[in-house]
């Protein structure tokens, strides 16, 4: 299954708005969104400030928030919580199978023990195509390439991780992966 749409109005061309979309097609082994530098731009803007540009046209300072509000939607409002250190936590445990082996452990380590959160959240998952269930039982559920590419630019974005994953650092990267074709 490939990644989930991104759908929005593209009012740039003056007349009337027209749709477009955006889907992930990536390998499951990549670092979204650093890896698909072609998809998503990365440009400098006055002296010495680098921004990732969304195809909706969009300005991210981080990998985090070009997929938190480009690709998941989600506003950019202050938060207590880090919710995409919290998704890359959740999506460790559903990789590594915990939440079959031991889900009062994991509901109680991710999800204030509470079942119906978790089975709420794995929904959500699933709608945006991060997570996949092939079955009817929970127990089924698996990342999708593109959960597992996310999960990999989360853990390469992750406080306390050594990677350059600046918008500077895709652009210099894509324009070596094309000057190597």
């Amino acid at each position: 299954m490939s990644g989930g749409i991104v759908r929005w109005l593209d009012r740039s061309r003056g007349g009337h708005p027209v749709e477009q979309q955006w889907r992930y097609s990536g390998s499951p082994d990549t670092i979204w969104g650093f890896d698909q530098i072609g998809w998503f731009g990365a440009r400098k803007f006055g002296r010495n400030s680098w921004m990732y540009v969304a195809p909706d046209g969009s300005t991210h300072d981080t990998l985090r928030d070009l997929f938190s509000g480009f690709r998941l939607r989600m506003c950019r409002c202050d938060r207590t919580t880090d919710a995409m250190e919290l998704l890359r936590i959740r999506l460790h445990l559903i990789k590594s199978g915990i939440h079959v082996t031991d889900r009062p452990g994991m509901l109680a380590l991710a999800y204030a023990g509470d079942a119906g959160y978790f089975e709420d959240y794995a929904h959500w998952l699933e709608l945006e195509h991060l997570l996949d269930c092939e079955g009817t039982s929970l127990d089924e559920l698996r990342l999708t390439k593109e959960g597992s590419a996310a999960l990999n630019m989360l853990d390469a974005t992750a406080p306390g991780s050594n990677q350059d994953m600046s918008p500077r650092a895709a652009s210099e990267r894509g324009n070596r992966v094309l000057m190597s074709r």
